[in-house]
């Protein structure tokens, strides 16, 4: 998440004006700087049982930084942060590797924040912002069901290793049942 945000420096130093580019930077470095310690945050013993927590904060994070991001800039480049909201929505559902729902209930939050920003800053057309829903609940569809592939194929791997486990541990009290009776 944080290279690929990171990615997008580039169309941004290419054809941003100079004030607005030094805006710009500004936010990804403050986002990608909280994005770090929250990571970094994962590794602590103490913050373990709250992995998904944090990673989800830091999905939000990178959101809303490319919501202010779609705020701040100035009309014509607008349309790469919309195009970026469509890439971080997937990669919530699919990189990120949160619950279904952890992921869902951070994509409402965006999209709901996406939709007050357009709104509101009449960044485009009614028809512009109808095409814009259309491309979010797609990218909605493909990182739902894509996350939910995922998230099943964890829960069946999780129970075949606990029906080993508990296959080995029956096998081993046999043979130790089988040699105390020798």
């Amino acid at each position: 998440a944080i290279v690929l945000f990171q990615l997008f420096m580039l169309p941004d130093y290419l054809f941003l004006p100079t004030q607005a580019f030094l805006h710009l930077l500004a936010l990804r470095l403050a986002v990608n700087g909280l994005q770090v310690l929250l990571i970094l945050a994962t590794f602590h013993p103490r913050l373990q049982g709250q992995r998904l927590l944090i990673m989800q904060s830091a999905a939000l994070l990178v959101g809303l930084g490319a919501l202010v991001a779609l705020a701040i800039l100035p009309t014509p480049q607008r349309e790469i942060m919309i195009e970026a909201m469509v890439l971080i929505v997937v990669g919530i559902y699919v990189v990120l590797r949160l619950t279904v729902m952890r992921a869902t209930l951070v994509v409402a939050l965006l999209l709901a924040a996406f939709d007050a920003i357009f709104l509101l800053q009449a960044i485009g057309s009614m028809a512009q912002f109808v095409v814009s829903q259309v491309i979010m609940v797609c990218a909605i569809a493909i990182g739902l069901f894509s996350s939910y592939a995922i998230e099943r194929q964890r829960r069946v791997a999780y129970v075949g290793r606990r029906q080993a486990e508990l296959q080995a541990r029956a096998l081993e009290q046999t043979a130790h049942r089988a040699a105390e009776a020798q």
